[in-house]
């Protein structure tokens, strides 16, 4: 199925159809990957000029990046907040299922910080202890272990 609007692409086809052409061919032609024989280029610039010119059926030369780039809706926006290290369980298994940390801080109403300082190794000073519903929640949502805990 083409992007663009099915008005579009239903009125390409139907002209196809009537000129007794494939409506791939035409696609190609519109989408500038072939060009059309000449006395088909002349035809369609007869009936539609000034609105399609002579050259607008000549395929893109191929230092012509801007004609190559992708459409922005297919560009992936990047996640808000800072990157964690996945070494922890935690973290690998909120990556995993897509919630960022502050996101999972929001839900269980703590600062990042203190879910971050949850994480911390067993021998680090700033580590804190996790309460047991955060545990079981954690085990629940994301399948992290309670053994991490210990």
């Amino acid at each position: 199925m083409r992007a663009e609007h099915p008005l579009i692409v239903a009125l390409v086809e139907a002209w196809a159809h009537r000129a007794g052409l494939p409506a791939p061919t035409v696609w190609a032609w519109i989408d500038r990957r072939e060009a059309p024989a000449p006395e088909a280029r002349a035809a369609i610039v007869d009936a539609f000029y000034p609105l399609v010119r002579p050259d607008s059926f000549l395929p893109s030369p191929d230092d012509n990046g801007t004609l190559r780039t992708m459409r922005a809706t297919a560009i992936e926006t990047p996640r808000r907040g800072r990157p964690t290290e996945v070494d922890h369980p935690l973290f690998a298994a909120l990556a995993a299922h897509g919630v960022t940390l502050a996101e999972e801080a929001k839900i269980v109403r703590r600062s990042p910080a203190s879910i971050r300082s949850f994480c911390y190794p067993k021998n680090n000073d700033n580590r804190r202890p996790v309460p047991d519903a955060l545990k079981q929640r954690w085990l629940s949502e994301y399948g992290v272990p309670l053994k991490t805990w210990r």
